[in-house]
């Protein structure tokens, strides 16, 4: 069986098309976050004056499950600010990964993985991957939401269960052991149950969820999702949808501070790069000093 990585991709683009969901162009990436809240709060606005449905009375245009946002599916500029459809938020943030990536995978993906388990159901997930060239967790993800049967998926445990294996292991990552999945997904399935982390065995490989002040505080020296994903060992797009829940009026603030820092801090690295003399370097450290003073 054959995997061709340009029609998986353009089955799932297509998609997306079809269902209304993405618009050829639609420019959402990489814009100024002050204009995308003026176009959230716009939607909101009409909500509020019945001039829009309600969220909570629509489904998802993906799924099919309860919606939670209004997505603007063509761009934030006044003009379209009423260009929305509403999905769900797991739905919505990764709709935006893909557009800000160009990058549609799921929809096609889904469909080869369940080719390949049609011709051999006890094919392995690293197998998979390989076929595939992505991770074993995207795989994994894909069965998962897709309910495909495999030799590999595991399923979430109830919260019953779950708080009684937590509270008899007393870590994420002996959970993780017992159930054969990482820390990382024992983790996540606490949260999503609101079941509360347990500090003082918490294995500190597997990081807790950032609390708004320190999300912040990274925001306001100019960090890049990535970057702050890496200093707390979770992937970007965790950052961005914990970025999402952020109060609007201290993100747009913080995000305001953290361009201005940002930029003194690549005027300072460019300064350094510089072929400086042993003489000059006691004025090269006043100058940065003085450079350093302007972040806020």
């Amino acid at each position: 069986m054959s995997y061709d990585i340009k029609r998986i991709q353009q089955e799932s683009k297509q998609r997306y098309i079809d269902k209304g969901i993405y618009v050829e162009g639609c420019d959402i990436s990489g814009i100024d976050a002050e204009l995308q809240t003026q176009a959230t709060k716009y939607v909101n606005h009409q909500v509020a004056e019945g001039k829009l449905a309600n969220i909570g009375t629509q489904v998802c245009l993906d799924c099919g499950e309860q919606a939670e946002h209004y997505h603007h599916n063509v761009s934030y500029k006044r003009e379209h600010w009423l260009n929305v459809i509403p999905l769900c938020q797991s739905c919505h943030f990764s709709l935006h990964n893909k557009i800000v990536s160009g990058t549609f995978y799921d929809f096609g993906l889904m469909k080869s993985v369940e080719n390949f388990l049609l011709v051999d159901d006890n094919i392995g997930i690293k197998t998979l991957a390989n076929l595939h060239n992505v991770s074993r967790n995207s795989i994994s993800k894909v069965c998962y939401r897709n309910n495909l049967v495999t030799n590999f998926t595991i399923k979430r445990p109830t919260k019953e269960s779950l708080s009684l294996l937590y509270k008899k292991f007393g870590s994420a990552s002996a959970v993780g052991r017992q159930l054969n999945v990482s820390g990382s997904a024992v983790v996540g399935w606490l949260n999503n149950y609101s079941i509360t982390l347990n500090e003082n065995t918490y294995d500190k490989g597997v990081r807790l969820h950032l609390t708004d002040k320190e999300l912040l505080n990274y925001i306001k020296q100019g960090y890049s999702q990535r970057r702050i994903g890496n200093i707390v060992e979770v992937d970007s797009s965790t950052i961005w949808k914990w970025i999402t829940k952020l109060p609007k009026d201290k993100l747009t603030q913080a995000q305001k501070q953290g361009a201005h820092n940002k930029t003194i801090h690549t005027q300072i690295k460019q300064f350094k790069k510089k072929h400086w003399l042993p003489t000059e370097q006691a004025w090269v450290n006043k100058v940065v000093s003085e450079m350093e003073m302007e972040l806020i």
